[in-house]
Parts: structure tokens; sequence; C-alpha cells
């Protein structure tokens, strides 16, 4: 690369930067997320009169969720859905931000590293002592 090439790549940075900033600006750090799956599954009862029996079980909802013990799956009552929905949509929002952070954090560190190059000057090597 050449010196030249220089005031391209400080654009790049600028333009990678802004992009960070507006990423960041969108991060809502403030109001409450929980890192949990919620999903609708269908169980079996177990009565032998119902037609979960036959059929394909009753509509529940269930949460997903991983602690220091392991993954756990627990049903949740449908009133309290839509609170739970809330927490993780926030949740989704803050992954999705954050993914975006790291990749052009990744290619902000790139562009650095290629203005860098031609900067470096090399040691003459020579005979040692």
């Amino acid at each position: 690369m050449r010196r030249t090439d220089l005031p391209a790549l400080r654009k790049k940075v600028l333009a990678v930067i802004s992009e960070m900033r507006q990423a960041v600006g969108r991060l809502d750090l403030v109001r409450p997320q929980v890192a949990i799956s919620l999903f609708r599954r269908r169980v079996r009862c177990g009565k032998s009169s119902c037609h979960c029996a036959q059929g394909p079980g009753h509509p529940v909802w269930a949460l997903n969720f991983r602690d220091d013990r392991g993954q756990h799956t627990r049903s949740v009552s449908p009133s309290e859905v839509s609170g739970l929905e809330r927490l993780v949509e926030a949740y989704r929002r803050y992954r999705k931000l954050r993914a975006i952070l790291a990749r052009r954090g990744k290619a902000l560190l790139t562009l650095v590293d290629r203005m860098q190059r031609p900067l470096i000057r090399r040691y003459p090597s020579g005979k040692s002592r």
C-alpha cells in the first residue's frame, strides 16, 4: 500500500466509526432485558378421554433459559407472555446491535492496521556481536 491511499482509508475509517456511533445510539441499556427463548409448544395432559391423547396436544407457552446449573425449560402462563415478549425482544435487539458493533470493530481494526503498514520501518539487520 502507498501513502497516497491513506486519505481514502481515513474516509473508510470515519464511515465505520459513524456506523458504530449509530449502533451505540440505538442500544437500549436502560430498560430490563431477559436472555431466554419464548415459544409455543404442544403437550399432552395425560387424560385418556382428552382430545390431546389422539391429536396434536394442548398449545402452551414455554421458555428456555440457561444458568450456571445448565439449560432449563418451563411453562409460562398466558398472562406472563406479553411482559416476557417485550423483555425478550429488547434482548434480541441488544444482541443484534452488539453483533453489528463486533463486526464493525473488526473492520475498523483492519483499516487502521492497513493505514499503519506503510509507516513501519524495518530495523536493519546486521551482524550481532
